[in-house]
C-alpha cells in the first residue's frame, strides 16, 4: 500500500535534497511560535502584578521581556525568511529544469497539438503551485498545529471560562477565514478570476486598509480616483502581506449637466449627488447623456499568496431619462496575469488555462430609483 500519490512523490523528490535547510527553517519557526505563546503569560503579569499590583520591578522585567521577545522574533523571522526564500527558489529552479528536459525529449507532434500558452502556464504558474504544496504547505502545517495546541493549553490554564467561550465561537471563527477575491468590474457575472484561495490566508491576525480618494468636477467634466492598500499581518512567522488596488475614472455630460458634489452633515459624508437632466424625457427634451471611461487594477499576489493580478478597462455610455431612471451600457476589457488561477473554474474546457483568461464583457443595465 502506497501512502503517497505517485505524482506527489515525484514532487517531494525535488524537495528532499534541501531537507537540512528546510529543517533549519522549521526549527526557527518553532522557536518563534513558542516565543509567541509566551506572550499571554507576560500580558497577565503586566496587568495583574505590574499595573494592578503597582509593582515597578515586575513592570520593568515584563517590559524587558516584551522587548526581547519582539527583537528575537524579528530576527528569527528575517533569518528563516531569507533561508526559505533562497531554498524555495532553488527547488523551483530544479522543478522547472526537470520539466524543460522532459519537453526536449518530446516529439514535434506534441507541440503541434499542445497550445504554447498552456505550456507556458505549466512552466510558470503550475510548477509554482506544485512547489508550494510539496514544501511550503508542509512546513506551515507543522507550525500551525503546534501553535494551535499550545494556544489551547495556555488558554485553558489561564482562564477556563474564557476557554469555554472561545471554544463555543470557534465555528464563527472558522467561517471568517481571510479570503480576498473580486469580479471583473461586473457584478452580473459570478466569475472571480483573481482569488487568494478557498482555504483562506493562514495565520492572519489582523488587516488594515488605507483608502485615499480624490474627486474633481470641472463643469460638465468630472473625474474620480481611489487607491487601496490592504495590509494583512500574520503570526507564526508568516510574512506580512500587502495587496493593492486602484481605479481612475472620468465622465463628460454631452448635454451640459453638472455632477454636484454634496457635503452633508460632516465632511466625511461627501458624495456625488443625483444627476438631474436639464430636460427630462417627455418634458421637451431627451434626458442627459454621459460618456465615461474607467481604468482599474487589483493585485492579490504577495509573498506566498498568489491570487493573481487583474486590470480592467471600461468604456460606458449612460442615458439619464430623468433623476430617477437611467440606462447604462458598459464595455469591459479584462486583462489577467497567469497567476489568476481562478479562471480555470470559470472557463469552458478546453479553454481553461492561464493563457486565455482575458474576457470581454458587454453589459446593459436599467435602473429605477424611488
Amino acid at each position: 500500500m502506497q501512502l503517497l500519490d505517485r505524482d506527489l512523490r515525484r514532487a517531494i523528490a525535488h524537495v528532499v535534497p534541501y531537507w537540512r535547510r528546510l529543517a533549519l527553517v522549521l526549527t526557527l519557526s518553532l522557536v518563534s511560535t513558542v516565543a509567541a505563546l509566551y506572550i499571554p503569560y507576560l500580558t497577565r503579569l503586566l496587568i495583574d502584578r505590574a499595573l494592578l499590583g503597582a509593582d515597578s520591578r515586575v513592570l520593568v522585567r515584563v517590559i524587558g521581556q516584551f522587548a526581547a521577545l519582539t527583537l528575537g522574533s524579528f530576527f528569527l523571522n528575517v533569518v528563516s525568511g531569507l533561508i526559505y526564500t533562497r531554498t524555495s527558489a532553488e527547488i523551483l529552479f530544479d522543478m522547472r529544469l526537470a520539466l524543460f528536459r522532459q519537453l526536449q525529449r518530446l516529439s514535434p507532434r506534441f507541440y503541434a497539438e499542445m497550445p504554447v500558452g498552456q505550456i507556458a502556464t505549466r512552466l510558470n504558474a503550475d510548477i509554482g503551485e506544485i512547489q508550494r504544496v510539496a514544501a511550503e504547505i508542509a512546513l506551515a502545517w507543522v507550525g500551525n498545529v503546534i501553535f494551535l495546541v499550545g494556544s489551547v493549553v495556555i488558554l485553558f490554564r489561564l482562564d477556563r471560562v474564557l476557554f469555554a467561550v472561545s471554544f463555543a465561537i470557534m465555528p464563527i471563527s472558522l467561517w471568517a477565514l481571510v479570503r480576498y477575491r473580486a469580479r471583473p468590474e461586473s457584478h452580473v457575472t459570478a466569475a472571480r478570476f483573481i482569488d487568494t484561495g478557498a482555504a483562506g490566508i493562514t495565520n492572519a491576525n489582523n488587516a488594515v486598509i488605507y483608502q485615499p480618494e480624490l474627486a474633481l468636477v470641472f463643469g460638465s467634466f468630472h473625474m474620480q480616483g481611489e487607491y487601496q492598500w490592504l495590509n494583512v499581518e500574520r503570526g507564526n512567522g508568516s510574512p506580512t502581506l500587502n495587496f493593492h488596488g486602484w481605479y481612475a475614472q472620468a465622465g463628460w455630460f454631452l448635454t451640459g449637466e453638472v455632477r454636484r458634489y454634496l457635503i452633508r452633515d460632516t465632511p466625511d459624508s461627501a458624495t456625488f449627488g443625483r444627476v438631474r437632466p436639464r430636460n427630462n424625457l417627455g418634458d421637451g427634451g431627451f434626458g442627459a447623456f454621459e460618456i465615461a471611461a474607467r481604468y482599474s487594477g487589483l493585485d492579490l499576489s504577495d509573498r506566498d499568496v498568489r491570487g493573481g493580478t487583474e486590470r480592467n478597462i471600461t468604456l460606458g455610455l449612460n442615458w439619464y431619462v430623468n433623476p430617477y431612471m437611467r440606462f447604462m451600457f458598459n464595455y469591459i476589457r479584462v486583462n489577467n496575469d497567469n497567476e489568476a488561477l481562478g479562471n480555470v473554474a470559470n472557463l469552458i474546457p478546453p479553454n481553461a488555462n492561464g493563457s486565455n483568461d482575458d474576457p470581454r464583457v458587454y453589459q446593459l443595465r436599467g435602473q429605477v430609483d424611488f
